[in-house]
């Protein structure tokens, strides 16, 4: 919910900005000065709501690979998986909330977004096949054995 939230505001801002600049370009002289200092500030909030949406998205993530890998439902290695992709964009989102945008940090986002959605997809596929067997009839896990089954892993 938090996330949604987020991406909600960030896109409001990106829609304002955008107005703004319109607005501040179209400001006769004595108004530039109010009007860039709006751009300037949708820009600042914009830029560390951004940030920190991406460390409440990749914290998200890291609390889902937990309860992967201690759980006895899921493929521990693809709790570990997405462990390790969650555990790295905490970090970023850190980095660019106390940095300068760069273009290495932008690729960096870039190519961990990638690999987080191919852990995504693959985390889909093994939840469709898991279905697929257990509607042709194989037999369902019952939650009190996970239960037993996560008493002895630990």
């Amino acid at each position: 919910m938090l996330s949604g939230g987020l991406w909600t505001v960030i896109l409001s801002l990106d829609i304002s900005q955008a107005s703004a600049v319109a607005k501040w370009l179209a400001a006769p002289t004595e108004g530039k000065e109010a009007a860039y200092s709006v751009v300037a500030t949708l820009v600042a909030i914009g830029r560390g709501i951004y940030a920190m949406s991406i460390m409440v998205y990749w914290l998200a993530l890291v609390f889902l690979d937990i309860g992967m890998v201690r759980s006895a439902v899921y493929p521990r290695w693809l709790g570990w998986a997405g462990l390790i992709v969650g555990i790295t964009g905490v970090p970023l989102g850190i980095i660019q909330t106390f940095s300068e945008r760069s273009s290495t940090l932008t690729l960096m986002y870039v190519v961990l977004s990638f690999v987080t959605t191919l852990w995504f997809l693959t985390v889909g596929i093994w939840v469709a096949r898991t279905a697929w067997s257990r509607g042709r009839g194989e037999k369902d896990v019952e939650p009190d054995q996970v239960f037993k089954l996560t008493k002895e892993t630990q």
